[in-house]
């Protein structure tokens, strides 16, 4: 048994070269985990009239495109210890629940020993199983640790080594991140059968975990992160999508408020209504609305506005505050399909950003001076975010037309003189419907959350900073 309790670092130099290896590789995907699951069995004790509890952490990846291999190497490997007689398995969610909370992360594979006695104690098991999967070209190596969860110690390694059959190359991902590219994507979804016209990341239900809130032409849905992909949580109808007019069908807006101590999440239709959200007894509830369309909220006020056509007005935008209700006018001297607010440049406040309907991106300050406007055009989209942790938040667009069914994201930021363009994406096939940002797959990282439709759904992409750049 070996004692874990030096660094991470040594712990992965230590531990590489005693990793056993496979004579010849495994021709399936299914009897590679069966080699490993009857290895790690003998090294069980189990006796009679005792239930072993072990809790399967989710597989780490090195690139984004072997998530879902990662997952069903778990699946395989779950199925197998759950027909052990002896033992239980803990809920994967559960699972996620503890390791969020206790901020325990896993690297390569590995965790630290006090991290495995917090997570044996919390999830009351026995042994913790974690693993790493790695793309050696031509052959996929699966590494598999088995933790004692009361002591935090090590128990054993093992090793298998896949061929890459063309089943396993369907689940690849054909989408490469550049190592070169200052952002890049970090983990795509499969296609979804519906278009997704708002994202948000929340933690709706208040179980420390966050969702991935997202809204479609006519459901309201809750998804949540199981360590490989996003799973439905909840799903409702909010709006009856056959009284919609032409130029409401495609405009959402998707807020949320924690102020007032509640979880309320607005959900705009322009020109129907306001709904306001919260999560009871495991699914979503509307407990109010109102008629003005609300379009940001902010910590002492909101924004509301007016639509005209498939744009908002802007001699008709207004701020409410949250403190006494007190309306306002607050409007802008274009009219525009997005707004944001945020602090964008080296002064105190926050600025107002708005994409006109020529497609030219306005900044201005809070008394809606003017700051800067682009000599290039953007699409609608628009989010504020210091993605990169630079202590600077960029502005993050979108192209304005699409080149051939292809769009892409522009990211800006001020250099101390004006704003330059830091990084404009790859062409992405489809076009891009709705951005947040926030930490969907808790991995105590803020991602940028796009989605991209395409002719038959849509597909969710989540883009990191690489740091290292």
């Amino acid at each position: 048994m070996v004692n874990i309790k030096i660094s991470l670092l040594i712990i992965i130099l230590i531990l590489t070269p005693l990793l056993p290896q496979a004579k010849s590789a495994e021709n399936s995907l299914d009897d590679g985990v069966k080699q490993i699951s009857e290895s790690l069995k003998k090294d069980l004790t189990i006796t009679d009239g005792h239930q072993i509890k072990i809790a399967i952490i989710p597989f780490n990846w090195e690139k984004h495109n072997q998530w879902a291999l990662c997952r069903v190497t778990c699946e395989y490997l779950r199925t197998q210890f759950s027909q052990l007689a002896g033992v239980s398995l803990i809920d994967i969610n559960t699972i996620q629940q503890a390791m969020k909370i206790l901020k325990a992360e896993s690297e390569k594979g590995l965790l630290k020993a006090e991290d495995i006695s917090k997570l044996g104690k919390s999830l009351g098991c026995d042994f913790i199983i974690t693993g790493h999967i790695a793309d050696l070209r031509t052959i996929i190596n699966i590494n598999v640790f088995l933790w004692n969860a009361n002591t935090g110690n090590l128990s054993s390694t093992k090793s298998v080594q896949i061929r890459k059959t063309s089943a396993i190359i369907a689940m690849i991902s054909e989408v490469q991140a550049e190592s070169s590219e200052v952002y890049s994507v970090k983990w795509q979804s499969k296609l979804m059968p519906y278009r997704i016209l708002g994202v948000l990341v929340n933690d709706f239900d208040r179980d420390g975990v966050n969702d991935l809130l997202m809204v479609t032409d006519s459901d309201f849905k809750v998804m949540s992160w199981d360590g490989f992909s996003f799973v439905d949580k909840a799903s409702v109808p909010y709006v009856n999508a056959t009284q919609l007019k032409r130029n409401q069908w495609d405009i959402r807006t998707i807020c949320d408020s924690n102020e007032d101590g509640k979880n309320e999440i607005y959900i705009s239709v322009p020109g129907v209504e306001t709904g306001i959200w919260e999560w009871e007894k495991d699914t979503p509830v509307k407990i109010g609305s109102f008629d003005p369309t609300l379009l940001s909220v902010q910590k002492d006020f909101m924004i509301f506005g007016s639509l005209k056509l498939n744009y908002f007005v802007g001699q008709k935008t207004y701020q409410v505050s949250r403190k006494d209700n007190s309306k306002s006018e607050k409007q802008l001297p274009e009219d525009f399909y997005s707004l944001a607010i945020g602090n964008v440049n080296d002064t105190e406040g926050n600025e107002w950003l708005i994409v006109d309907i020529d497609n030219v991106m306005h900044i201005y300050s809070e008394s809606i001076e003017p700051i800067w406007q682009s000599t290039t055009t953007f699409g609608s989209g628009i989010a504020i975010a210091d993605l990169d942790d630079n202590g600077k938040n960029e502005i993050i667009g979108t192209s304005a037309m699409l080149q051939n069914n292809k769009d892409s994201l522009i990211i800006l930021e001020w250099d101390g003189n004006t704003y330059t363009k830091k990084w404009e994406s790859p062409p992405i096939d489809g076009s891009i419907t709705a951005t947040c940002i926030g930490d969907p797959n808790n991995d105590g990282v803020d991602e940028l959350v796009t989605v991209v439709y395409k002719q038959k759904g849509s597909e969710i992409c989540l883009y990191s900073a690489n740091n290292d750049q």
